[in-house]
């Protein structure tokens, strides 16, 4: 199982490649960028993004006028993110080194949007998810909205098919245990030598509504990122340019909201709005 000095580790590893891993799966960040054009209060409203990693939805969510605040739990994403920032002299509210379960340096009521686009999948107990929502709800104004990130129960079944077919010869125990549980413990590498996630939790679309109610959000949407275009399309879709790919973008939105292609995403991204009520 994760402990935070694992992930801080994973994460620091990973600064440069989590940075530049949006140019590469463009239909994510699109069809993201889609959803907040479609849910979001106009800008200027304040924005925490925790567990935003080196600052990429930050940054594109800065230059539309949001004031935005950048968490992660590794200093290094943080560092970087500064000097992005310097760079690209774009402004970021603050910044902040921190867990997702525990946001007690920051006051309750405070944001309009909250962004939990990073955590969940990490979180390998119900209970680390649910503090780390239930954070996410105390800072959230009364109707503010939340985006959750989740990956898809069988994201890894696709990238074991494309990238190491063999693990589930060695490993189909563990394999089976994903499909029960949503956990998939160490690395998935076999021949390619390289590390291709932590232990991990994979979400079931089915789950993911009962665990925000559970933490008092109201459902707005569940959208899946990559539908029909997901691996191994993502990376040769990514080559089209203008108007080509702006139209498979609007596509791929269109369809995001279909219960039965919800599956078949990489990517799911929960919306809901912070109800009145407090949590018990």
């Amino acid at each position: 199982m994760n402990d935070k000095n694992t992930i801080i580790s994973y994460c620091n590893k990973r600064v440069h490649k989590e940075w530049n891993r949006l140019k590469r799966y463009r239909m994510e960040f699109d069809v993201t960028k889609k959803i907040f054009s479609n849910y979001f209060f106009q800008p200027p409203a304040d924005i925490c993004d925790i567990g935003g990693g080196p600052g990429r939805y930050s940054f594109y969510l800065s230059e539309q006028g949001y004031n935005v605040t950048l968490v992660d739990i590794a200093k290094a994403n943080i560092n970087y993110a500064k000097k992005i920032a310097i760079k690209k002299k774009i402004h970021l509210k603050n910044y902040i080194v921190s867990d997702a379960t525990d946001l007690s340096m920051i006051h309750s009521n405070k944001y309009d949007i909250v962004l939990l686009m990073g955590p969940i999948y990490h979180l390998i107990t119900e209970n680390e998810r649910e503090k780390s929502i239930k954070e996410a709800y105390r800072i959230l104004r009364s109707g503010g909205i939340i985006i959750v990130s989740f990956v898809s129960r069988y994201e890894r079944l696709r990238y074991l098919a494309e990238y190491e077919p063999r693990y589930l010869s060695v490993n189909k125990q563990t394999v089976y245990g994903l499909l029960k549980t949503g956990i998939m413990v160490g690395s998935t590498k076999l021949d390619n030598g390289k590390e291709s996630f932590t232990t991990a939790y994979y979400a079931h679309p089915k789950e993911i509504n009962s665990l925000m109610n559970k933490c008092n959000f109201q459902q707005l949407s569940i959208h899946g990122l990559e539908v029909i275009m997901s691996k191994p399309y993502n990376t040769k879709m990514a080559k089209l340019k203008s108007e080509t790919w702006e139209n498979w973008v609007d596509l791929n939105y269109y369809l995001s909201m279909e219960d039965n292609l919800l599956e078949s995403s990489d990517h799911l991204i929960y919306v809901g709005k912070k109800n009145g009520n407090k949590i018990l």
